[in-house]
């Protein structure tokens, strides 16, 4: 509910779109790209959802696929004969990537862009309402598998029956313990972090943002590797450490709450279906100049632990049930992010064609920071996404 209503009413643009483009080499048969969508539309219903009040509340209201308005978008370019291909393709990509209208289905969108003789430029578009990292990864692999000819075992349950029954579960003993486990985490008051910004915050937050990306190269992942299997800790709880440690010396606070990501998906009946599983959890550490690194890295382990134990409280009902003060300038709870990737992004393999999947940032950001980590062989590939509203370039590179 919290994602409709900064939708509608704090023009967040396109701050919650998930694209995803791939470059196609070879004969590609867009009749059957057409086909396959359609197919994936009657296939998971939350792909021809829309989002409405009723009441005082957002709803979803499930539409049959032949009477949702989805086609797939065909540009022909002159990229091939342009002598500024980066720029003109950042033109079209942007142009594509428009805010959607959540009353108004379907809230995905595909696009194929004709780059020349047997080039296609594949971008698919959804909001973040009806989908998460997990489901891209899923819907980009079933298209695949019936763009090559295969056949996908039926669902058995939709994205509504979850929705069902996590309103179900929300009045069980088991989720009690767990929102007594968070008002005891966050009962006292939250001090907002200060960090040596560059502008003065806005009075509401913009979502402008960009990237800064770096890598930990194998000497520093080796070290980590160490302290890992010494501590029984984990990559996800040394990052963890190590950035609350980082902004406890730029901003010299000990009460430090950094939001970071799970997948949600805590059945077997969820593991395959399309939808918005995502939640967030507030991890609160207090780092200190007498603490060593071990032993700090030993009080995130415990809070992790914790925090991972009592994940199916919603982060909607969280900042609910703690009827905190809000403000348009910030996000409620925490504004820096942490998210430690762990699910798969094999090959996307098609029939008489060679993709490539083509790394694209929006210039949008949902929080003052986030850092985006992979663990890819030896070395650790961090991005870190910033508010540029607050910060300059130069101060995030430091």
């Amino acid at each position: 509910s919290r994602l409709y209503f900064l939708h509608q009413f704090e023009k967040i643009g396109i701050a919650y779109n998930m694209p995803i483009i791939l470059n196609l080499r070879g004969v590609l048969n867009i009749e059957k790209i057409e086909s396959v969508f359609r197919h994936l539309l009657n296939r998971h219903e939350i792909l021809r959802t829309s989002f409405e009040i009723i009441g005082e509340h957002p709803v979803q209201r499930v539409y049959e696929a032949d009477d949702v308005n989805f086609n797939v978008h065909f540009i022909s370019s002159d990229l091939a004969n342009s002598d500024d291909i980066k720029n003109k393709l950042n033109f079209y990509i942007t142009g594509f990537l428009l805010p959607f209208d959540l009353e108004c289905p379907s809230l995905f969108r595909v696009t194929l862009i004709n780059l020349g003789l047997e080039e296609h430029l594949f971008i698919l578009d959804m909001h973040h309402i009806i989908s998460d990292g997990i489901s891209t990864v899923i819907l980009i692999s079933e298209f695949a598998d019936l763009y090559n000819g295969r056949s996908l075992k039926p669902l058995t349950y939709q994205y509504k029956d979850f929705i069902f029954w996590q309103l179900s579960k929300s009045k069980s003993n088991e989720l009690k313990k767990q929102e007594e486990y968070w008002l005891s985490r966050l009962n006292k008051s939250i001090p907002p972090l200060n960090l040596p910004y560059d502008n003065p915050r806005p009075d509401n937050f913009t979502y402008e943002g960009d990237r800064y990306t770096f890598i930990l190269e194998f000497q520093d992942t080796l070290y980590m590797e160490g302290i890992k299997n010494e501590s029984q800790t984990t990559l996800y709880m040394h990052l963890l450490a190590i950035l609350n440690i980082l902004l406890y010396k730029y901003s010299r606070q000990n009460d430090i709450v950094i939001g970071t990501a799970v997948a949600g998906r805590t059945h077997a009946d969820l593991q395959k279906m399309v939808g918005i599983f995502i939640n967030m959890l507030p991890l609160r550490c207090h780092p200190e100049d007498q603490k060593s690194y071990i032993g700090f890295l030993q009080e995130v382990r415990q809070t992790s632990l914790q925090a991972f134990e009592n994940q199916d409280l919603q982060f909607d009902m969280m900042v609910e049930q703690l009827n905190l003060e809000r403000s348009a300038s910030r996000n409620p709870i925490f504004d820096v992010c942490l998210l430690v990737q762990n699910f798969d992004q094999n090959p996307i393999k098609l029939s008489e064609l060679t993709t490539s999947l083509l790394p694209y940032q929006k210039p949008t950001v949902q929080f003052d920071l986030v850092m985006d980590v992979w663990e890819n062989e030896d070395e650790i590939i961090c991005h870190l996404d910033y508010y540029a509203s607050v910060f300059n370039r130069s101060t995030i590179e430091q």
